[in-house]
């Protein structure tokens, strides 16, 4: 992937915000957010929301299936939580 202000890295450095944000969406209503509603939040186009999306899932930080809704954390971002990590992610089975 290259790098450009409309390509798929424009979330690039954000994974942990973009990750936080589907697991307090889940969190709060017991679904996924939508794909638009991620974009929205960001501030990106249909394309940088799409490619985001599709980049973060393939990097493992989220994961999705072809239901409505069904945005989530992915594997990577189960992070253990570390004594003065506070960027880490912790997103237990409680929280789905």
């Amino acid at each position: 992937m290259r790098s450009s202000p409309a390509g798929p890295t424009s979330c690039a450095g954000r994974e942990l915000e973009v990750t936080r944000f589907v697991a307090d969406v889940v969190a709060n209503t017991g679904e996924g957010s939508t794909w638009a509603e991620v974009g929205h939040a960001f501030g990106w186009t249909i394309s940088q929301w799409r490619a985001a999306i599709n980049a973060l899932a393939h990097q493992g930080w989220l994961r999705f299936a072809p239901a409505p809704r069904s945005l989530r954390p992915g594997a990577r971002a189960r992070l253990p939580r570390y004594a003065g990590e506070a960027s880490a992610l912790v997103w237990s089975s409680a929280s789905r």
